[in-house]
């Protein structure tokens, strides 16, 4: 048996329908399964049940989520059946969907709702079909630091130039055009910044910002910022940063 469809623009959903509990589930030849129970008038039963095509099940807590959740670019109806798709446009908020009930009951009165799309997905205003937004993600996968010439070090002499370095990563689905990496003060009047340049999805830069000098003696710890000016669109702006730790010796 297969289970009844998901709410519409939902990425996980339980594979026990209301009214029946998940007790647990295995693989066979035809893949995962779970098991779903329920009881009425002193009597109990159990079936199995399946994902519906195109969704995956998480074994451990009896959830299906759809496999297009995964990337970008795939596309989950808005309305939820029985409702359907009748219009859509934009306003002030941003685009919306028109879902339509009815008649109910046949050839009286319909039913009609304002729905929108989840954040990271956008609405296709002529089918009603949420697309899944493929979007870049910077990070800031590792911090180092180099001395005045250039090699790679866990330690500055005071008063001496260097460079605190960062490998920024493109995390998301699509590529990110050039942006601006920048660290904190650390005992100099300006923030020093760095351009980043265009990075495809799944790649990554080493990005070194150079500082004149150090502050006094001591152990230092400092922010660092992918794309602070934010020229880049990215399904998340707060995983940009890091630190990095400066340990200045005499």
């Amino acid at each position: 048996m297969v289970a009844a469809p998901a709410a519409a623009q939902t990425c996980t959903f339980n594979l026990c329908p209301s009214g029946r509990t998940w007790i647990g589930g295995g693989t066979d030849a035809k893949g995962p399964w779970g098991s779903c129970s329920w009881c009425s008038w002193g009597y109990c039963a159990h079936e199995i049940t399946r994902c519906p095509a195109g969704s995956t099940l998480d074994g451990p807590t009896g959830q299906c989520t759809w496999d297009v959740c995964g990337g970008c670019g795939g596309e989950l109806p808005l309305c939820e059946t029985p409702a359907r798709f009748t219009g859509s446009g934009v306003d002030a908020i941003g685009r919306f969907a028109v879902c339509t009930i009815g008649p109910v009951p046949p050839g009286d009165y319909l039913a009609h709702s304002v729905e929108r799309c989840a954040a990271g997905w956008t609405l296709q205003l002529a089918t009603g079909q949420c697309r899944k937004d493929c979007l870049a993600d910077l990070v800031i996968r590792r911090t180092f630091l180099r001395n005045a010439s250039g090699a790679v070090v866990t330690s500055v002499r005071a008063s001496q130039r260097y460079s605190v370095c960062a490998e920024v990563f493109n995390a998301g689905s699509s590529a990110a055009g050039p942006s601006q990496l920048r660290g904190g003060g650390l005992g100099v009047p300006t923030a020093p910044t760095a351009p980043t340049p265009a990075l495809i999805a799944g790649a990554s830069a080493i990005v070194c910002l150079a500082y004149p000098t150090t502050p006094s003696p001591g152990t230092w710890r400092t922010g660092l910022e992918a794309d602070f000016a934010f020229a880049v669109g990215e399904s998340s702006d707060a995983n940009n940063g890091a630190t990095v730790t400066v340990i200045v010796t005499p």
